[in-house]
């Protein structure tokens, strides 16, 4: 079965006078699945999950054990290991005078309040600056009287490989498919390229974004994938072009 977000661009698509066959290139499914959801509209497609996918954080599985979201009162007192951004690092002093902070450890999955007393902070206070990224052991905490549960730092070390990769630029990819024909073979040419383009950019995980341009001769179909992310480099433009043809790739830097 395919997603529902699939039958529904199945009939914007039909409704702006696009061919059976040009919808399933564009999609890369099988023109009798467009045929089949276009006769019998009252057909939803059943949700399934999404296919495990490699994240940033994959070279630190080792030593990164739990996501923001896995913070919880269940948790409550025991030890865990997490990796994300700092954001909002606040810096206070303790009755005794003594430097401490607060900072909120953000991960694609949320955030979570880190408190850094001031032992810790004295060893590590050159990690809690807005955007670092870290790894951070502790325990888990959750408050008298409150449902939040946070984490109370034992130490802290940077992700060098996830910094850079936050603090980088950004790109836009527009990536143009050049239809083949209207004969069975060049269907079946293009919806192999569509889904070869595919893979080449799930195994590319990352914060860039991408555009298909489906250039049918007459005009060109924009199309924004669900998942629109990928991590460009010159390897991946150079095993896009060989998908799609030479000059069929085009990368821009952009401001996010």
């Amino acid at each position: 079965m395919i997603r529902s977000r699939t039958v529904n661009t199945i009939h914007e698509l039909a409704s702006q006078g696009k061919s059976i066959q040009d919808i399933a290139i564009t999609l890369g499914i099988a023109r009798n699945t467009v045929r089949k959801y276009l006769r019998h509209p009252e057909l939803v497609a059943m949700p399934h999950p999404r296919p495990n996918r490699r994240s940033k954080l994959d070279p630190f599985k080792e030593q990164v054990k739990q996501s923001t979201a896995d913070i919880t009162g269940e948790l409550d007192k025991q030890k865990v290991v997490v990796g994300g951004i700092v954001r909002e690092a606040r810096r206070l002093t303790t009755k005794k005078g003594d430097p401490m902070c607060i900072v909120q450890l953000e991960d694609m999955y949320g955030s979570v309040t880190v408190t850094v007393f001031p032992k810790t902070y004295e060893e590590t206070k050159e990690l809690w600056e807005d955007d670092t990224v870290v790894i951070v052991r502790g325990t888990v905490q959750v408050r008298d009287g409150r449902d939040e549960a946070v984490i109370l730092c034992d130490g802290a070390h940077k992700m060098k490989a996830v910094e850079q990769e936050m603090n980088r630029k950004q790109y836009q990819l527009w990536l143009t498919l050049k239809l083949s024909g209207e004969g069975d073979v060049a269907i079946s040419n293009d919806i192999m390229k569509v889904q070869d383009m595919h893979r080449c950019l799930r195994e590319c995980p990352g914060r860039d974004h991408y555009e298909i341009l489906v250039d049918t001769g007459e005009c060109k179909l924009r199309m924004t994938p669900g998942d629109d992310t990928t991590h460009y480099t010159p390897t991946l433009h150079a095993r896009l072009e060989e998908i799609l043809g030479k000059g069929r790739v085009e990368a821009v830097m952009v401001e996010r």
